[in-house]
C-alpha cells in the first residue's frame, strides 16, 4: 500500500502495486469500509487491478466531489522512458470511459512518485521530481485527463532549485496557489505556483523556500 484517501461516507480507498517483479505489474486499487472489511461492492471483491504498461507502479490517490477516485503514479514500458499514469475509476471500481482512453492517460510527463490533488473544478495537479537534471514538476490535467494548455507551458513547469530536487507532496491554497515541497540537495524545499502555474514572486522573494535540516538530520538518514 502507497497511498490512502477517505471517501464522505467513510469508506477508505488505498492504492498501491504488486512489487514482487511481476510482468505486466498493475495498479491495485481496494475499498474497505469504515468498520475495516472489504467492501465487496467494489471492483472484484473489493480490488479493482489496471495495466498500464509493463511495470505500473501507483503511488498517490485522491477522490472527486461526486465519488469518482483518481490515481496517478509511475509506469514503464517496453524501449521507451518512464511516463506518468492516471487512472480515474467510477465509484463502483469500473473505470470511467469519460477519462483518457478508456479510463486511463499515460504522459511523458514523469518522475519519482507522482502526488496530486484535484480542485474544486475537477483539473488534476500533479507532483513530481524529474530526472536529468532532478528538479520539481508540476502539471495539471483537464477533466478529461487532457493536458491544461492555460498551466505552465503547454501544461507544464519544472522548477529548478540550487541542488538536485525532488516534488514529493502538492497542495492547493483556497486562492487556487499551489504549493509543491520535497527535497533538494538534502534540504527542504518548498515552491509556491499562481493558479496559471508561474512561481509566485510573493513567496520567498522568487517562489521558492529551501530550509537546512541540520546534520544530525542527515546522520539518521531522513527519519
Amino acid at each position: 500500500m502507497f497511498a490512502v484517501a477517505l471517501q464522505h461516507d467513510g469508506k477508505i480507498v488505498v492504492v498501491g502495486s504488486d512489487c514482487g517483479g511481476n510482468f505486466r505489474s498493475p495498479f491495485i486499487v481496494a475499498r474497505f469500509t469504515n468498520r475495516g472489511s472489504i467492501d465487496r461492492g467494489f471492483g472484484n471483491g473489493g480490488k479493482v487491478t489496471t495495466v498500464l504498461g509493463l511495470d505500473s507502479r501507483a503511488s498517490a490517490v485522491a477522490i472527486r466531489a461526486d465519488g469518482k477516485i483518481v490515481v496517478a503514479g509511475t509506469v514503464a514500458l517496453a524501449n521507451s522512458r518512464p511516463r506518468l499514469g492516471l487512472a480515474r475509476y467510477l465509484a463502483s471500481g469500473e473505470l470511467d470511459p469519460n477519462f483518457g482512453t478508456e479510463g486511463t492517460v499515460l504522459s511523458d510527463f514523469a518522475g519519482s512518485s507522482p502526488a496530486l490533488l484535484i480542485q474544486p473544478d475537477g483539473r488534476i495537479v500533479v507532483a513530481c521530481g524529474l530526472e536529468g537534471p532532478r528538479r520539481f514538476g508540476v502539471a495539471r490535467y483537464d477533466v478529461d485527463g487532457a493536458v491544461d494548455p492555460t498551466f505552465g507551458e503547454d501544461g507544464e513547469v519544472r522548477t529548478q532549485f540550487r541542488a538536485g530536487s525532488a516534488a514529493q507532496a502538492v497542495a492547493r491554497q483556497r486562492d487556487g496557489k499551489i504549493v509543491a515541497a520535497g527535497g533538494a540537495g538534502g534540504d527542504f524545499a518548498v515552491a509556491r505556483y499562481t493558479a496559471v502555474g508561474t512561481l509566485d514572486q510573493s513567496f520567498g522573494g522568487d517562489g521558492r523556500v529551501t530550509t537546512p535540516l541540520g546534520p544530525e538530520w542527515r546522520r539518521r538518514g531522513g527519519h
